[in-house]
C-alpha cells in the first residue's frame, strides 16, 4: 500500500491508488489474518480506523 502496488495470487504487481482497504472474511484464519494485518500497518506507521 504504501508504495502503490499490491502483489495478485500469481505473483505479478499491480498499481494501485488507495486511501481504504476493505477486509472481510468468515474463514477460521480470519481473525488472526486482520490481526497480523493491523500489526503490520501499525509497524508502519499507516493508521487504521473504523469509520
Amino acid at each position: 500500500m504504501r508504495h502503490h502496488r499490491v502483489r495478485s495470487i500469481d505473483g505479478k504487481w499491480a498499481a494501485v491508488q488507495a486511501e481504504t482497504v476493505c477486509l472481510h472474511g468468515d474463514g477460521e484464519h480470519a481473525l488472526a489474518y486482520a490481526r497480523k494485518l493491523r500489526a503490520s500497518f501499525a509497524e508502519q506507521g499507516i493508521s487504521v480506523s473504523a469509520e
